[in-house]
Formats: C-alpha cells, structure tokens, sequence
C-alpha cells in the first residue's frame, strides 16, 4: 500500500496597499493616501465670525484600518486675534455637536511625543466605536488639522497610532 504524503505549503502575504503622493494645488502640503482624495473651499462659522476653509477629504475601503483621511486648513488672515486655544475649542466644539449618528467625545489631548510640525494630538471617540485621531498645527496664518477615522475600535490609554495612521501623519508635510 503507497501512501501519498502531500505538502501544503501555505503562503501568507500582506497586500499593500498603494499610497498616492496627493500635492494640494490650492495649499501648501503634501501627503501620502491610499485613494484619489476630493477637495473643496467653504466658509465655516465660528464664536468670531466666518473662516475660509480648505477640506481634502479621502475615503477609503482599507478592510478595517481607516476609513477617512482628512487635511482641514482655516485661514484665519482676517480674524488675527484668534488664538490656537480659540481654534482649537472651535474645532473641539464641531466634532462634539451631533451630526446625524453621530457625537464625538474628546477622550485624550496630549502634546507629549508629538513630533514636528505637529502642536498637539486629539483623540475623540463616538458611541458607535468611530475613533478619530487628529493632529494639529498653527502655522503664520493657517491652522492645520490633520485626522483620520477609524470604525469599531476601542481607545484605551496608552493606545497608539495603527499604522496607516502613524503613515499618513508622518507623510504630511508642509511647503513652501
């Protein structure tokens, strides 16, 4: 009687993912995303009247890692008495105002071993288990936010970045 021994060799593999260099032809950065992004301007209203924004928004389909990447840069050229506080409570306030489903919750604020260019790290998190982080940055006249949302996930302290987070914020960068 022959027995047949067959070896499976099994092979795992880790798709990767594309990333574009996206280089905004209306501001002044680059970054790295998975998808073709959209942009638009618009005026947002705040305590101290309008503020011309720029939003480039990415959406992507990346199986569990992210589901959003964003830049939001407001200009605030005409509104020079604004603080970074007065614009960061701005912005604090408009992710915690709800918005359909869904109602963000500032859970950690942290300007501990936040790298350059970046002035803080905000992390929200919406009863659904949406997750964003967001980092920030004052520059002349611009104010910077950089995000991404992730879906289901659980913040605990001390979590850190995943990777496609850690990649698009360590990808932006800031031109001349």
């Amino acid at each position: 009687m022959k027995y047949i021994l067959l070896l499976g060799i099994v092979f795992s593999s880790t798709t990767l993912s594309a990333q574009l260099t996206f280089e905004s032809q209306q501001e002044n950065f680059k970054v790295e995303i998975p998808v073709e992004p959209t942009e638009k301007i618009d005026t947002i209203q705040s305590d101290y009247g309008p503020i011309p924004r720029y939003l480039m928004l990415c959406k992507s389909v990346d199986h569990g890692r992210n589901l959003l990447y964003s830049v939001e840069i407001m200009n605030i050229e005409n509104n020079q008495e604004l603080t970074f506080e007065d614009l960061k409570a701005n912005y604090i306030s408009r992710k915690q105002a709800i918005s359909g489903n869904i109602s963000f919750e500032l859970v950690r604020e942290s300007n501990v071993d936040i790298p350059e260019p970046y002035n803080i790290e905000l992390v929200f998190l919406d009863r659904n288990g949406f997750l964003m982080y967001s980092r920030i940055i004052q520059k002349d006249s611009k104010f910077y936010i950089i995000e991404t949302l992730r879906v289901k996930s659980q913040f605990k302290v001390g979590s850190k970045l995943n990777k496609a987070t850690r990649e698009f914020f360590d990808s932006f960068e800031l031109l001349n």
